[in-house]
C-alpha cells in the first residue's frame, strides 16, 4: 500500500507498539507488581495463618502484575518466555480468584462498580459463587496456557535435537 511518490504505509495493528513503548510499560508494572508482591509476602512472614490473610491477596495480584509486565516487555514474538511468563501471569489470577472463593475466612463484598462507589453489602455467600463461576473459567484458562506454553517447549526442544 503507498502514499504518494516514495512513502509506503507499513499495516500495523492497532495494539503493536514500538519495543521502547512495550519496554517502559513492562518495566513499569513488573516494578509495581515487584514491590506489591514484596510488600505482600513481608507482611505474609508476620500473621499466624498466611493463607487465609488478606495480604495473600496482595501478594497474588503483585506477582500478576509482575509477571504480566515481563511478559509485555518482550517483544510480541510467540517465544517460550512469553508463553512462560503469561502462563505463569494467568495462573495467579487463577489463583487469585481461587482463594477469594474457596480459601475460608471473612470476604466483605460489595455491589458497588468501582473503588470509588463501592454500593452496598453483598451476602459473602453470594459474592463467593460469583468469584468460584470465575475461578473455574479462570483455571480452564490456566491449563490451557499451561498447556501451550509446554506444547511450545516441546516443538522447540524437536527441532533443536540433532
Amino acid at each position: 500500500m503507498t502514499s504518494g511518490p516514495g512513502h509506503i504505509l507499513v499495516g500495523m495493528g492497532q495494539y503493536q507498539y514500538s519495543p521502547r513503548v512495550r519496554f517502559v510499560v513492562g518495566a513499569a508494572l513488573g516494578v509495581g507488581g515487584l514491590i506489591m508482591t514484596v510488600a505482600g509476602f513481608r507482611q505474609l512472614l508476620l500473621v499466624a495463618h498466611p493463607l487465609q490473610s488478606s495480604e495473600m491477596a496482595g501478594a497474588l495480584m503483585g506477582l500478576l502484575i509482575l509477571f504480566a509486565g515481563v511478559s509485555i516487555s518482550m517483544p510480541p514474538v510467540a517465544g517460550v518466555r512469553q508463553y512462560l511468563f503469561g502462563a505463569l501471569a494467568i495462573t495467579c489470577m487463577a489463583l487469585l480468584f481461587d482463594w477469594v472463593a474457596f480459601v475460608p475466612g471473612p470476604r466483605d463484598f460489595h455491589a458497588g462498580a468501582s473503588a470509588i462507589h463501592r454500593g452496598g453489602p453483598v451476602n459473602s455467600t453470594l459474592g463467593r459463587v460469583a468469584f468460584g463461576l470465575f475461578a473455574v473459567f479462570c483455571d480452564l484458562f490456566a491449563f490451557y496456557a499451561w498447556r501451550r506454553t509446554l506444547q511450545q517447549l516441546k516443538r522447540r526442544a524437536d527441532t533443536d535435537a540433532p
